[in-house]
């Protein structure tokens, strides 16, 4: 059975600094959910120079986790709540071809606006999967979809063996969403990798 390379400890700190990056970056009082590029972005800079951290790339594409619990599934409700990236929508194809729409947060704050997709951090050599958002994942679905987690809530972060995903939860990557993300990064004047 495989070993993490950093201890809970250790991922807890890093987490932790991640959070307050994202938190610096956006203002303290700004709304985090849906800021997935932006904790795969700070989480990424902040792993590549831990001492003894594993390798991380940026991943991106459809992801999803359990909203309702098996007792409570009506068998016509949405169980899960989580982002489907569709290469060919019109916003994923304006997005390829370099034209990003741009949009300003209440807080005045100008950003990208990326088609429905979700951004976290994989360990090619581990096999490990970061995801510093989904803490956030109920708050987003009640702003989005105005539907309430029911089932339990997910951890502040994810960060463990692809293998060893919670029942229900996947992360699926795709190539062209995360080359998407990388030149949505490009863009903004970000250095990746």
């Amino acid at each position: 059975m495989p070993v993490q390379t950093l201890n809970k400890t250790v991922r807890d700190e890093i987490y932790s600094c991640t959070l307050a990056a994202v938190r610096d970056e956006r203002g303290e009082e700004a709304d985090l959910s849906c800021q997935c590029l932006e904790f795969a972005f700070q989480g990424y800079r902040i792993i590549r120079d831990w001492p003894g951290a594993p390798r991380t790339l940026i991943q991106a594409g459809s992801a999803q986790w359990p909203r309702v619990p098996p007792e409570l599934d009506d068998g016509v409700s949405d169980t899960h709540f989580g982002y489907e990236w569709d290469p060919q929508s019109h916003f994923s194809r304006l997005v390829r071809s370099g034209i990003i729409p741009v949009m300003r947060w209440a807080d005045g704050h100008l950003a990208p606006s990326l088609p429905e997709i979700h951004v976290w951090l994989g360990c090619p050599d581990t096999g490990e999967i970061i995801d510093f958002t989904t803490g956030l994942w109920p708050a987003a679905c009640r702003a989005t979809l105005g539907q309430e987690w029911l089932a339990p809530l997910p951890p502040p972060y994810f960060w463990n063996f692809g293998t060893r995903r919670p029942d229900g939860v996947n992360y699926l990557p795709a190539r062209d969403a995360i080359d998407c993300v990388i030149a949505l990064l490009r863009l903004q004047g970000r250095e990746y990798p």
